[in-house]
C-alpha cells in the first residue's frame, strides 16, 4: 500500500513538472542566456527556475528537452534531465558545456544525469566536483565565471 502511494505521488510529481515545462515559454536564440541567467537559483528544488534553465539550453545532435526529475529529498541533491534524441544520442563530451552551465546556475546541485526520454537509457552523468576539476584544469573558466552574466554564459557555450 505504501509503495503504491509513493509510486502514485512520484508519477503525479513527474506529470506536474512535465506540465510546467510545457507551459513555460521558450526563449529565443537572442535572449536564451538572459532567460537562463535570470533563473539562477541556489536550490535544485526550485522547479520552475530549474525548468527555465534546462529547457532553454540548446542540446547537441538535435536532442530536445523533454522533462526533468528532481531529487531533493536528501543530499546529495540531483537532477535527471530527459531528452528526446531523434537525431542521434549526444555523448558526455557533447553534453559537458550544458552540464557546466546547469551546475553554474543551480547552487546546491550535486549530481546531474541526462537520460533518453523514450527508453530512460543514461546518456551522461556529471557531478559538481568533476565539472569544477575539469574547468579548473582548462584554466579558462569556473562555475562562478560562467554564471557571472548572460554574456558570460553565451560566450562559454560558443567557445
Amino acid at each position: 500500500m505504501m509503495t503504491k502511494r509513493k509510486l502514485l505521488l512520484s508519477a503525479l510529481a513527474m506529470l506536474s513538472i512535465t506540465g510546467l515545462a510545457a507551459c513555460h515559454p521558450a526563449a529565443t536564440d537572442k535572449n536564451f542566456a538572459a532567460v537562463i541567467h535570470e533563473a539562477k537559483t541556489n536550490y535544485v528544488g526550485d522547479n520552475s527556475k530549474v525548468i527555465a534553465i534546462v529547457s532553454n539550453l540548446t542540446y547537441p545532435h538535435g536532442a530536445k528537452f523533454n522533462s526533468i526529475e528532481i531529487h531533493s529529498a536528501q543530499e546529495p541533491y540531483g537532477l535527471d534531465v530527459y531528452l528526446k534524441t531523434e537525431g542521434g544520442s549526444p555523448t558526455a563530451d557533447d553534453l559537458f558545456k550544458n552540464a557546466a552551465v546547469t551546475f553554474s546556475l543551480i547552487g546546491n546541485l550535486s549530481q546531474l544525469n541526462y537520460l533518453d526520454a523514450d527508453n530512460r537509457r543514461p546518456l551522461a552523468s556529471f557531478n559538481r566536483v568533476n565539472i569544477q576539476e575539469r574547468l579548473k584544469a582548462s584554466q579558462e573558466n569556473s562555475l562562478e565565471k560562467i554564471a557571472n552574466s548572460p554574456e558570460s554564459i553565451k560566450s562559454y557555450l560558443e567557445q
